[in-house]
């Protein structure tokens, strides 16, 4: 059985290499990365990646929703090598830039 405890304190140091670092989560869990991908996908429906992804977003929100840092400046410390990659990701995911998100939902003090 995986250790979702254990695997879910390792996502939380994800950063962009998806088969890097689903290959660090089936390591943790002591699984082959095939096996582990099967498992997450049969408990979850989503792939390693797109559980991945979604993390990272999650990880883009609050950071966008608590901070005026420039979005590049989020997207290279999330490991992304192009802001406009990160960008993309964000948009398909969220369903809005990460502009548009935090202009949404910022919650600095005015």
């Amino acid at each position: 059985m995986i250790d979702l405890t254990e695997a879910t304190r390792v996502v939380n140091h994800v950063r962009v290499d998806y088969e890097v670092y689903a290959l660090f989560l089936a390591e943790a869990a002591h699984l082959t990365p095939g096996y582990f991908g099967d498992i997450i996908k049969k408990e979850t429906g989503l792939t390693a990646q797109e559980i991945i992804t979604r993390h990272i977003v999650e990880r883009a929100k609050e950071w966008l929703a608590c901070s005026t840092d420039d979005v590049s400046i989020i997207a290279y410390e999330l490991g992304f090598q192009h802001p406009q990659h990160f960008s993309r990701m964000f948009k398909r995911v969220a369903g809005m830039s990460p502009t548009r998100f935090r202009d949404k939902t910022i919650l600095l003090p005015e």
